[in-house]
C-alpha cells in the first residue's frame, strides 16, 4: 500500500479520508494515473515522496504493515464488480463501506506520522535562526485565515550573522570543476529538501516543482527510501546554511581587495569640537592593531575637505605627509593619478604619520565652508576603479560645491505643525539618493559618521571643565586637585556634550538641524550605514566614535555582493526592507554587506498563482553572492521551510514575537514617511489590539475548539508582544515629545531598519541593574573567567530609591542615575568622592574604577562586561545623572514599564488597553432580570448583539453567580474598589472611586473614545426593586473591541456583596480603537 500525500492535502478529485483513483489503482481498481503528485505536490515520479523517500519507506511507518494489508485484501478488484454486459467504463466500481472506513483510518494514521516525520526534517534541516526568523512556524494556507489572524507575514534574515555560541562555522561546499547544482528554472540552489526520482538521477526543485538532471559528477544513488547514500556527507543537503565556493563563472572581474577611503571634514565646526582628532585617532587605532582585514590585499586612502578638496599622497617610505588641494570643487579632477589609494601593508607608516598629523595640519583653520558633496565625488574618482569603503566624518552640512541641500526646520510656516514634521522627515532633495545610486555601479558603499557639534558657547572657556575644590575641603581624590574653578564647578549635567572646543580657541560654531533625512539615503542606497553624534565634543563622545570606528573596520564584510530571496509557488515577496539598492524586482545590490546587517520581507500568498499549485509548505532561499576578505567569491545560501495551516491556533501557538515585532517596526515606518508619524503609531496600536482578539488562545480547561494544552500557552507569547511594541512606542523612533528632534527620529529609523533582533530587544527592553545592592559575587569572575551580572529589575520607579544608583542600558546608550541620598560609602568606593555635589557628570564616567576599593573595581568590571557584550554593533558610552539633573527624563523615558509622557500607561494598563485578558464566561441574562426600559439609554445602533448578565468580578466573586467570600461580604468599602478596578478596566475605565456609600466615581481610560471622564447620571430605582440604592448608567459608550454601553446597579453597604453584578452589556460589533 502507497503512503498518502503528506500535509493531509487533499488529490484532486479526492475527499480526505476516502480512497482516491490512485490509491484504488493499487488494488487494480479505477483508471491509470498519468502524471501522479510528489511530496510537495510536485510533479514527480509515483515511486518516490518527500526529501526522496520512496513509498512506504518514510522511517515513521513501514512499508507494508499487516494491518495495512489486511485493509487492502478486503478491497475486491474491480473485475468483481463489473459485469460482461457493461463496458467497462459504463460503471464506477463499488467498495463496502466497512473497508473504505478502515482504509480512511490508515490513510489518517499515515498522514499523521507523515506531517511529525515533516516537522523534525524542518527543525534538522532549517537554516539556524540566527541566520533567518520568521514571524511565525505555521503559515495560513488560504488568504482568507491570513486576513483573519492579522499577523504579519515575513521573515528576518541576516545572511553574514555570527555563528551563535557553540555553533560551527558555516560549512564551505566546493562543486569542483563542476558548475554549481541549481535549477534550471528559478535557479534555487540545491538543499536539503529537493526530491530525489529514478535512483538520484534527477531531482525535483522544492521552490518551483520542476524535475532537473542530475549532473554526472553529482550523481549518486539513492537508498530503499529514496534518499541518497552520501546524504550526510554534503552539507548541502543536510544542513539548511552553507557557503558554496563560487567557479570563475560569477566573477566578472577579479575578486575585489577590501579598500577604505577615508574622506574627512576638517573645517573649523569640526576642528573645534574634537572631530578631526577623534577620527584620526580611532582609525589609527585601528590599523596599529592590525584590525583591517584582507591582510596584504587592503588598500586605504585618505582625502580631507573644507572649502576644498585636499588630497594626500601615500608614498612608501615617505616621513611628511604630501597635500594636493582642489579648490575648484564645482568641476573637481584629481591631481595625481597614483599613490592615493595604496595598499596598507606597503605604506602603513606614512598612512599612520599622515593620520598624525591631520589634527596639526587643520588646527589653526578658520573656514567654516565645507564642499561634503564635491568631496564625495573626488573621493568616488579615487576609489571607483576599485570599490570598496568610503568612511565619510561630517561636523556639518555642505554649504557650498555640488549637491548642496538648503531648507529650515521651520519653514513654510503656514502648514500646521503635523505636515512641516512630516516634510522633514523625508529627503529634501533626490541629489543623494541619485548620488548613491551611481556609487553602486562602482561598488562603493559609504558609512556616514555625522557629528554636529553643539550650537556656539558664549566663551571659550564656558564649557572647559574644571573640578571641585581640593579634597581637603571636599573630599575629591587629590587626582582632581587642580584647577579649581574661580566660582565653583559647573553645576548639574546641563553642560554635558555641548559641542565645546576644549583647547581654549575658538568655539565651534555647531549646527541645531542637520537635516538627517536628506543625507540617509546615501547611505540607504549604497548598503552602507549612518551614525549620528547629536552636539559632539571629544570629551562626551570620542571613545564611542573611535570604538565605532574600529569596530566598523575589523567586522566581517562582503564585498561587491548581490542577494536574491526566492520562495516557493504560490506565494511573492511584497516588501523588502533594510539597507539596499534594488536592481530590476528583486536583486539586492549590496556594494558592501557587514555582519551586523540584517533584512525583513514581507510574504503574501500568489492570488495569481495557479489553483491547486501551492504546496502545503512554504520553501524560502536566501542567496548571497560575494566576495571575502580574503578574496575568495562565495555563494552564502540559506535555506528555510514553514509548513502551512488551516488551524488558526496553530498559528498563534507559532507565532514569535521578536521578528514579529520587528515586521512591525517596518511597516509604521512606511506609514510614517507617507503620511505622518501618528499614523504610525495607530497603526502598531490598533494591530496589537486586532493580534491580541485573534491571536488569544483559550485558557487550559476551556478551549471551545479542542486544541490541545501545547497550544494554549501563548499568553507569554503575546505579553512579549505588546511589551516589545509598547516600548516601541515609548521610544525616540515613535515618542512623540520635544526632546526626539527630526534628526533623532531619522537616525533611529535607519538603524532600526537593518540592526539585528537583538539589538531591537535590547532597543525596546532595556535592561536596568541596581548597584547599590550587591552581593560579594557581583562583578566578580565566575569559573569561567566572565564576569557576573547582578540580577536585572522591572523596567519601573518604583524599583528604584534614592538611596541606591541604578544602570539602564539598551544597547545604545548607558545611563547611570544617582540618588540623592546614596550612602556616601559606596560613592567613595566607586567615584571617589564623599558626597554627590562633588561629583561632577562629565568627569565621574572617566574616574570610574580608578579608586582601590574592590567594590569599585567590581562596578567598573561589570559596566565593562555589558559594553563587550553590545559592541556589536554599537558601543554604549556612560553617561551619569544625578537626581534632580536637567537630562534626567532621558534616564526615565528608557523605564518602559512606567508611564511616559508621550504614551501615559504602565505595561498592565496597555495590556488592558489593548485586551490581553482572559475574559469570564458570560451567561445569557433572563428577561424577567432586564432594567427597566426608562433606565436604558436609547441607541442608534438598529439591534445590539448581545444581552448578558455575570458575576461583577472572578476575583471576590469566583465562578457564576456565586455569593462572595467572608473576608469580603463583612465589609462593602474595602472591597468595592478592586471589584470596581477589575470588571470596569475591561471596559476601559481606569479608575474607580467610592465617595459614599451610595456613590462611585468613575474615570474613564484614555484609551476610550471620549478624551474626558464620561458622563455618568445618578437615577433612583423604583423603591420596589429587588436591590434598591442607585442606578448608574453611562450616558457615553465606550468604544472599545465592541463593548459600546454598560450600565451598572450600585447598592448600599448593607447589601450582600453577592448582589453586586454587571447588569446589562449591550454588544455592537468591532470597532476600531480611537485615536
Amino acid at each position: 500500500m502507497q503512503p498518502p500525500r503528506a500535509f493531509g492535502s487533499t488529490p484532486p478529485g479526492g475527499m480526505p479520508g476516502y480512497p482516491t483513483a490512485a490509491a484504488l489503482q493499487m488494488n487494480g481498481a479505477g483508471p491509470p494515473n498519468p502524471q501522479p503528485q510528489g511530496y510537495y505536490g510536485n510533479p514527480a515520479s509515483s515511486t518516490k515522496t518527500a526529501y526522496g523517500a520512496a513509498p512506504g519507506a518514510h522511517p515513521a511507518y513501514p512499508q507494508q504493515t499487516p494491518y495495512t494489508q489486511e485493509i487492502t485484501a478486503g478491497i475486491p478488484p474491480a473485475s468483481a464488480f463489473a459485469t460482461s454486459q457493461q463496458p467497462s467504463m459504463a460503471r464506477a466500481p463499488y467498495y463496502p463501506p466497512a473497508a473504505v472506513a478502515a482504509y480512511a483510518g490508515a490513510a489518517s494514521q499515515q498522514q499523521d506520522m507523515a506531517s511529525q516525520q515533516q516537522l523534525q526534517d524542518l527543525l534538522q534541516f532549517n537554516a539556524p535562526r540566527h541566520f533567518i526568523r520568521a514571524s511565525v512556524g505555521r503559515l495560513p494556507n488560504s488568504s482568507s485565515l491570513r486576513h483573519k489572524c492579522h499577523l504579519p507575514l515575513g521573515v528576518v534574515v541576516q545572511p553574514l550573522a555570527p555563528p551563535a555560541v557553540g555553533q560551527a562555522d558555516v560549512p564551505s561546499v566546493s562543486f569542483g570543476g563542476g558548475a554549481v547544482v541549481r535549477c534550471k528554472r528559478c535557479r534555487t540552489y540545491i538543499n536539503p529538501f529537493v526530491v530525489w526520482e529514478s535512483s538520484g538521477r534527477r531531482w525535483i526543485c522544492n521552490l518551483c516543482g520542476v524535475s532537473n538532471e542530475t549532473p554526472q559528477f553529482y550523481c549518486r544513488a539513492t537508498d530503499e527510501k529514496g534518499r541518497r547514500e552520501d546524504r550526510f556527507e554534503r552539507p548541502e543537503l543536510c544542513m539548511g546554511s552553507i557557503e558554496i565556493i563560487a567557479p570563475s563563472d560569477y566573477m566578472i572581474r577579479p575578486p575585489q581587495p577590501p579598500a577604505f577611503l577615508f574622506l574627512i571634514d576638517v573645517s573649523l565646526p569640526s576642528v573645534a569640537s574634537g572631530l578631526v582628532e577623534s577620527a584620526c585617532q580611532g582609525i589609527a587605532d585601528a590599523i596599529r592593531k592590525d584590525r583591517l582585514p584582507g591582510d596584504s590585499r587592503t588598500m586605504v586612502g585618505i582625502v580631507t575637505y573644507d572649502s576644498s578638496a585636499h588630497f594626500y599622497a601615500l608614498k612608501t617610505q615617505q616621513t611628511r605627509p604630501q597635500v594636493f588641494v582642489v579648490p575648484q570643487v564645482d568641476d573637481m579632477f584629481l591631481p595625481l593619478s597614483e599613490d592615493l589609494l595604496v595598499p596598507l601593508l606597503e605604506c602603513k607608516e606614512a598612512v599612520l604619520s599622515t593620520l598624525a598629523a591631520l589634527p596639526d595640519i587643520w588646527r589653526s583653520t578658520g573656514c567654516t565652508e565645507n564642499c561634503m558633496g564635491s568631496a564625495l565625488k573626488a573621493a568616488t574618482m579615487v576609489a571607483k576603479h576599485v570599490g570598496g569603503k568610503i568612511l565619510l566624518f561630517s561636523a556639518a552640512p555642505p554649504t557650498m560645491g555640488e549637491a548642496v541641500v538648503k531648507r529650515e526646520p521651520n519653514r513654510d510656516k503656514g502648514n500646521s505643525t503635523t505636515d512641516r514634521e512630516t516634510d522633514l522627515l523625508k529627503p529634501a532633495s533626490d541629489a543623494y539618493q541619485n548620488l548613491g545610486q551611481q556609487l553602486t555601479q562602482s561598488q562603493l558603499s559609504v558609512d556616514m559618521f555625522l557629528c554636529p557639534p553643539a550650537p556656539s558657547a558664549s566663551s571659550p572657556t564656558e564649557a572647559v571643565y574644571y573640578p571641585p575644590p581640593p579634597a581637603s575641603q571636599s573630599g575629591m581624590p587629590t587626582s582632581q586637585q587642580q584647577n579649581q574653578p574661580m566660582s565653583g564647578g559647573l553645576s548639574g549635567a546641563g553642560n554635558v556634550g555641548r559641542g565645546s572646543h576644549l583647547n581654549g580657541s575658538v568655539p565651534a560654531s555647531g549646527v541645531s538641524f542637520y537635516d538627517v533625512a536628506s543625507f540617509a539615503t546615501l547611505a540607504q542606497f549604497t548598503s552602507g550605514e549612518l551614525r549620528f553624534y547629536p552636539s559632539f565634543t571629544r570629551q562626551q563622545h570620542g571613545p564611542k566614535l573611535m570604538a565605532e570606528i574600529e569596530r566598523v573596520l575589523s567586522r566581517v564584510t562582503g564585498w561587491e555582493a548581490v542577494m536574491r530571496i526566492r520562495v516557493s509557488r504560490g506565494w511573492k515577496v511584497s516588501q523588502r526592507h533594510g539597507r539596499f539598492y534594488l536592481r530590476g524586482s528583486d536583486l539586492f545590490v549590496l556594494p558592501t554587506v557587514n555582519e551586523d546587517q540584517s533584512f525583513s520581507v514581507s510574504l503574501e500568498l500568489d492570488e495569481t498563482a495557479t489553483p491547486g499549485a501551492t504546496d502545503n509548505i512554504l520553501s524560502l532561499q536566501a542567496a548571497l553572492l560575494y566576495t571575502n576578505s580574503d578574496g575568495e567569491r562565495r555563494i552564502r545560501v540559506h535555506t528555510y521551510c514553514i509548513p502551512l495551516t488551516q488551524n488558526m491556533q496553530e498559528i498563534a501557538a507559532s507565532m514569535d514575537p521578536e521578528a514579529t515585532a520587528a515586521l512591525m517596526l517596518q511597516h509604521s515606518m512606511d506609514l510614517s514617511l507617507r503620511a505622518k508619524v501618528a499614523d504610525g503609531r495607530s497603526y502598531l496600536q490598533n494591530l496589537c489590539v486586532q493580534l491580541m482578539s485573534a491571536l488569544q488562545l483559550p485558557a487550559a480547561g476551556h478551549s471551545a475548539y479542542g486544541a490541545q494544552p501545547s497550544l494554549q500557552n501563548n499568553g507569554e507569547q503575546l505579553r512579549r508582544l505588546a511589551f516589545l511594541i509598547m516600548g516601541m512606542l515609548k521610544s525616540p523612533a515613535f515618542r512623540s515629545t520635544k526632546d526626539v528632534t527630526n534628526d533623532m527620529r531619522v537616525y533611529a529609523w535607519h538603524r532600526l531598519a537593518s540592526v539585528p533582533l537583538s539589538q531591537l530587544v535590547a532597543y525596546w527592553c532595556p535592561r536596568l541593574f541596581s548597584l547599590t545592592d550587591w552581593g560579594p559575587t557581583e562583578g566578580s569572575l565566575d569559573g569561567n573567567a566572565e564576569v557576573i551580572l547582578p540580577p536585572s529589575i522591572p523596567l519601573t520607579s518604583e524599583s528604584m530609591t534614592q538611596e541606591g544608583a541604578y544602570l539602564i542600558e539598551n544597547g545604545e546608550s548607558m545611563l547611570l542615575w544617582v540618588g540623592k541620598s546614596v550612602p556616601s560609602e559606596w560613592l567613595l568606593a566607586v567615584f571617589g568622592v564623599s558626597a554627590l555635589e562633588f561629583l561632577h557628570p562629565e568627569a565621574a564616567a572617566s574616574s570610574l574604577g580608578r579608586t582601590n576599593d574592590s567594590l569599585g573595581q567590581r562596578t567598573y568590571a561589570m559596566i565593562s562586561e555589558l559594553q563587550r557584550q553590545r559592541l556589536k554593533p554599537d558601543y554604549m558610552e556612560l553617561t551619569i545623572i544625578r537626581q534632580g539633573d536637567s537630562n534626567e527624563q532621558l534616564f526615565f523615558a528608557m523605564l518602559a514599564e512606567d508611564r511616559v509622557q508621550s504614551l501615559p500607561l504602565t505595561f498592565t494598563e496597555f495590556l488592558q488597553k489593548v485586551g490581553q485578558r482572559q475574559l469570564a464566561p458570560v451567561t445569557p441574562m433572563p428577561p424577567a432580570q432586564a432594567l427597566p426600559q426608562k433606565f436604558m439609554k436609547t441607541s442608534a445602533h438598529p439591534r445590539p448583539l448581545r444581552l448578558s448578565r455575570t458575576a461583577f468580578c472572578g476575583v471576590c466573586v469566583p465562578g457564576r453567580y456565586t455569593t462572595a467570600r467572608p473576608a469580603c461580604r463583612a465589609d462593602f468599602k474595602p472591597c468595592v474598589l478592586p471589584l470596581l478596578r477589575e470588571c470596569f478596566l475591561s471596559s476601559l475605565v481606569e479608575e474607580a472611586s467610592c465617595k459614599s456609600a451610595r456613590g462611585i466615581t468613575l474615570r474613564c481610560h484614555p484609551a476610550a473614545s471620549c478624551n474626558s471622564a464620561c458622563d455618568f447620571e445618578q437615577s433612583r430605582l423604583p423603591h420596589n426593586t429587588p436591590a434598591g440604592g442607585s442606578f448608574w448608567r453611562a450616558t457615553r459608550g465606550l468604544q472599545y473591541e465592541g463593548l459600546a454601553k454598560l450600565a451598572l446597579r450600585s447598592i448600599h453597604s448593607t447589601q450582600p456583596l453577592s448582589n453586586i453584578q454587571l447588569l446589562y452589556v449591550q454588544w455592537y460589533p468591532v470597532t476600531t480603537l480611537a485615536r
